[in-house]
């Protein structure tokens, strides 16, 4: 007990509820800009608040707390980001070629999937949005949380990797004669 007859765990749960105060409503905005979606931010800004009580016994937050909150914060949105662009499913271009015996169009469609599972994982992510999701370049870097050059220089790097990886299939098609 301290001078005011408060325990620790007190003096902890008045420090965090301060901090809840003080910073929600602001932690709430970041996390639904970065993530799109004001339920999963209300989720994320609940995770943030339990990660630092737990961390309140060891560090001393009343210097630096919206930088440490920030911090958390910002590390549970790309923790969401990455599981959640996992989860988008890339579509399997073989189920939807034409049903016969279109082999090569098989062969064509595997090879497409194949060539995008082989991309760095940053490239990946540019591209299942571009592709799949059908966001632009905004949406893209609000959602990745990267400027829009960068997601543009990513998307840029993806169709070059996916080009050489593919070309050996039409080696006529986008090449100089």
């Amino acid at each position: 007990m301290n001078k005011k007859g408060m325990s620790a765990r007190q003096i902890e749960l008045k420090l965090l509820g301060q901090m809840f105060k003080e910073h929600h409503t602001w932690l709430l905005r970041l996390l639904a800009s970065r993530t799109g979606d004001p339920e999963i931010a209300r989720d994320l800004v609940q995770e943030t608040f339990l990660s630092a009580q737990q961390a309140v016994t060891r560090l001393n937050l009343n210097f630096g707390s919206q930088a440490y909150l920030k911090r958390i914060a910002v590390n549970l949105a790309s923790r969401y980001r990455k599981t959640e662009l996992s989860a988008i499913p890339t579509p399997d271009i073989e189920e939807q070629a034409v049903a016969g015996d279109n082999s090569e169009s098989n062969v064509i469609s595997s090879s497409i999937n194949s060539a995008l599972n082989r991309l760095p994982e940053q490239q990946k992510e540019v591209a299942k949005l571009r592709f799949f999701e059908k966001q632009t370049f905004h949406e893209v870097s609000r959602r990745l949380d990267i400027s829009i050059r960068t997601a543009k220089r990513r998307m840029e790097a993806a169709r070059n990797s996916l080009k050489k990886q593919l070309s050996p299939i039409n080696p006529g098609r986008g090449r100089k004669q």
